[in-house]
C-alpha cells in the first residue's frame, strides 16, 4: 500500500528506526531515522539542503513510498515475550537478519527506475528504506514486526535520484 502520512511509521514508545539500503548510504543518512529527515525524504526533498530530489517532490499526487511489514510468526513473538530479558535481544537480531536478507534480495533483483524520454530505459537503482521495529500490534497484542518504509527514491549509478518501479516488488 502506498503511504500517505510519514507520522504513521514513526510511533512514540517504540525503538527508533534505522536507515537501510545502498541509497541511504549514498545520501549520507545517519544510522538512526530522525523524524525531520524522514519527513523531508518522504516528500521527495534532500534531508540536508531541502532541494528537490525528484521531479514530483512535494506534490499532493506523489506516491512517497510503501510500507512493507515483515511480521514474525506468532509463536516466535510469544517466545520472545516469555524469554528472560537477556535473551530477548537475540530474537530482535533474528528478526533484523530476516528483514535484511529480504532487503538485500530486493536490492539485488528488484530495484529499478526508468529514465529517458517517456521512461523507456530501465536502470538499476539503490534503495532508501527506513526500518522501524515494533513489538506490539495495533490491537495491542504481542507481535514482533518491522515496518520498512521503502521510499520512492532510487539513487542511480550516475548519482541522480529517481522514483522507483514498484511493480517488481509486488509481483
Amino acid at each position: 500500500l502506498g503511504l500517505s502520512d510519514p507520522d504513521s511509521v514513526l510511533q512514540p514508545g517504540e525503538p527508533p528506526g534505522v536507515w537501510n539500503g545502498l541509497g541511504a548510504k549514498f545520501l549520507n543518512l545517519s544510522e538512526t531515522v530522525e523524524a525531520d529527515d524522514f519527513r523531508k525524504l518522504f516528500d521527495g526533498y534532500h534531508h540536508v539542503n531541502g532541494e528537490s530530489l525528484v521531479r514530483n517532490a512535494g506534490l499532493p499526487n506523489r506516491c512517497p513510498g510503501w510500507d512493507l511489514c515483515f511480521s514474525a510468526d506468532k509463536t516466535f513473538s510469544i517466545c520472545w515475550s516469555a524469554a528472560p530479558p537477556e535473551i530477548r535481544p537475540l530474537f530482535h537480531w533474528i528478526q533484523q537478519q530476516a528483514v535484511q536478507a529480504t532487503l538485500d534480495f530486493m536490492q539485488e533483483r528488484l530495484a529499478y527506475s526508468r529514465k529517458g524520454k517517456g521512461g523507456t530505459q530501465i536502470v538499476p537503482t539503490r534503495l532508501v528504506a527506513a526500518c522501524v521495529p515494533h513489538a506490539i500490534t495495533r490491537e495491542l497484542q504481542i507481535g514482533l514486526h518491522t515496518h520498512v518504509c521503502l521510499l520512492n527514491l532510487g539513487v542511480c549509478d550516475d548519482g541522480s535520484v529517481r522514483t522507483i518501479l514498484s511493480r517488481p516488488f509486488f509481483r
